[in-house]
């Protein structure tokens, strides 16, 4: 039996090598990784098209004229997944820690080790990295910017409170806003928008950075790391869709599905899980849309 994540990441890696040995190229084509958080299996219409709850028209056609890799799998935990992703190396040979990172020297990628970002950047890539990284962030040799990213703009740790941006951990105590631009703090905690949904922002800049490829002649490699379908249980109210056989054991983590939406008696846990699953599937419509209007679709 091959291992958990050997072929999704193998085959990634050996496609970016190729691509490194090809640099010589007249046209090199751009490259857009969507990497999707805790997305069930089921909750997407082309695994599962008579549940008329599941609202996926945009991932379902890009898989329909596309090629589903059915059969490759990951590792259990955020962390080393992401480092294998990141690094086209089996967690086993990177890190398998999936702690919260903070104050962990040895969580996520290792410094002195290289990553498909840096290979790529070396064969003449602009690298970019929104939304989730969860691959180190103990030092600044952890980060996005030493891993090979010209740009990053998201959260270093396991997840967010989609509204406030605060972390799920503290440090020492303290818990904080987790929200940064490159290596630095994305915005004061004064100016800190605490009341957008965090995935709009996300999607603003992957479609900014579409737009400012629309005639360079510099091919692109973004990663759009989203934090949706991952925990907490929250979501836009007018994006809120309700659904039969529900229940509210999210109320146990949560504090709000939106703010103002306190009373957890009245959460619909599984309800707002598909609400996410069918937003991120409309924000993936938006983005696929931005690189056909800037007509880089056929070379994406």
């Amino acid at each position: 039996r091959v291992p958990a994540d050997t072929m999704l990441v193998s085959l990634f890696a050996s496609f970016c090598l190729s691509l490194v040995n090809a640099r010589s190229t007249n046209n090199p084509p751009n490259i857009l990784f969507i990497l999707a958080d805790d997305l069930g299996w089921a909750n997407v219409g082309f695994h599962n098209e008579e549940n008329t709850d599941i609202s996926t028209p945009h991932i379902d056609k890009l898989v329909n004229h596309g090629l589903e890799l059915n059969r490759h799998y990951v590792y259990a935990g955020c962390s080393p997944t992401r480092a294998a992703m990141q690094s086209g190396r089996l967690p086993v040979h990177v890190n398998l820690e999936n702690d919260e990172g903070l104050l962990s020297p040895t969580h996520g990628i290792p410094t002195r080790m290289t990553t498909v970002a840096s290979k790529l950047k070396d064969a003449g890539y602009g690298t970019h990295m929104i939304g989730k990284w969860d691959c180190g962030m103990a030092t600044f040799k952890h980060l996005p910017l030493a891993k090979g990213y010209d740009t990053f703009y998201g959260y270093l740790s396991k997840s967010i409170d989609y509204f406030t941006k605060q972390a799920d951990n503290d440090c020492n105590g303290v818990f904080f806003a987790d929200l940064w631009e490159n290596d630095g703090p994305a915005t004061s905690l004064e100016e800190l928008d605490r009341t957008t949904f965090v995935e709009y922002d996300f999607r603003d800049r992957v479609i900014d950075l579409i737009d400012s490829y629309a005639d360079s002649e510099t091919p692109f490699f973004i990663v759009y790391s989203m934090h949706l379908p991952h925990y907490p249980s929250q979501i836009p109210e007018d994006q809120y869709e309700v659904f039969e056989d529900d229940e509210n054991m999210c109320g146990a983590l949560n504090t709000n599905i939106w703010p103002g939406f306190t009373d957890k008696t009245e959460f619909m846990c599984r309800s707002v899980l598909q609400s996410q699953v069918n937003l991120m599937d409309r924000i993936v419509g938006q983005v696929v849309t931005a690189l056909d209007t800037n007509g880089l679709y056929d070379d994406t």
